[in-house]
């Protein structure tokens, strides 16, 4: 999952609220000058000296993070936000080691790889599967339009459209899924593709529990790569695609 992907996951799950600074942030995981201090975390948490702001709040809400330009900041204590994101995503609580893991974790990536591997986890998957009717994944979908690819597999041509991820390593989309966000996108006149590629999505993990995972992409060239490549035409019709689905039944 990107960055940009975890701070939506987390607003989703908490809430996001945009203070009002009188200064430049300072917190637990940035200096506010946008370098992450290598030294450990505070041991002893002082509502004074290592919150971010103060803001009227409920008790439940005392681990919200917030967007501040591109840092997510938060006021809680560090093992009270682990725990937050335990329960919001699997429902149960970290164990002591995974707790003192991620305090002893000075790291910006660190909210990250734990919302990665919860999101991976069969806890995931046997929370939130039961009781959907299908998944919608989000995610890039690694085209082999380059010049030093072959078309015959991944080919989705960047500037062609959104992608529907009919088939990659982990999920197979019902012929009944796929023509009915086909039919979607043609009622709305959205272009749409629709490709067969590896890797996985984060809605794998929901699939084993009966909703089907339907992946929706853009097109990218050169994926994970220093120089990723998109075309914002396609960003378009993919968020025009995910708005039109929202209104369906």
């Amino acid at each position: 999952m990107t960055r940009s992907a975890t701070v939506v996951a987390i607003m989703l799950l908490f809430g996001v609220a945009s203070p009002a600074l009188a200064g430049p942030p300072v917190g637990w995981r940035t200096d506010g000058a946008g370098r992450y201090p290598s030294a450990e975390p505070p041991i002893k948490w002082s509502p004074t000296e290592n919150v971010v702001w103060k803001t009227p709040m409920p008790a439940w809400g005392n681990a919200t993070p917030v967007l501040v330009g591109d840092k997510l900041l938060v006021c809680a204590e560090p093992a009270t936000l682990l725990r937050r994101l335990y329960f919001a995503l699997v429902g149960l609580p970290p164990a002591p080691e995974d707790v003192a893991a991620f305090v002893a974790d000075p790291s910006p990536q660190a909210v990250e790889r734990v919302v990665d591997r919860l999101l991976a986890s069969p806890q995931f998957g046997e929370r939130w599967g039961r009781g959907l009717r299908r998944v919608y994944s989000v995610d890039t979908f690694v085209s082999s339009d380059t010049p030093k690819e072959s078309p015959h597999f991944a080919f989705a041509p960047l500037g062609a459209g959104a992608v529907l991820r009919a088939l990659d390593n982990s999920s197979i989309v019902p012929r009944r899924e796929r023509d009915r966000v086909i039919e979607v996108a043609r009622r709305s006149a959205i272009p749409l593709q629709v490709g067969t590629t590896f890797g996985s999505t984060d809605g794998s993990a929901i699939q084993p529990w009966g909703p089907p995972n339907v992946g929706l992409s853009w097109p990218g060239r050169y994926s994970h790569g220093p120089a990723e490549v998109l075309d914002l035409r396609d960003l378009d019709a993919l968020i025009r695609l995910v708005a039109a689905l929202a209104g369906e039944p």
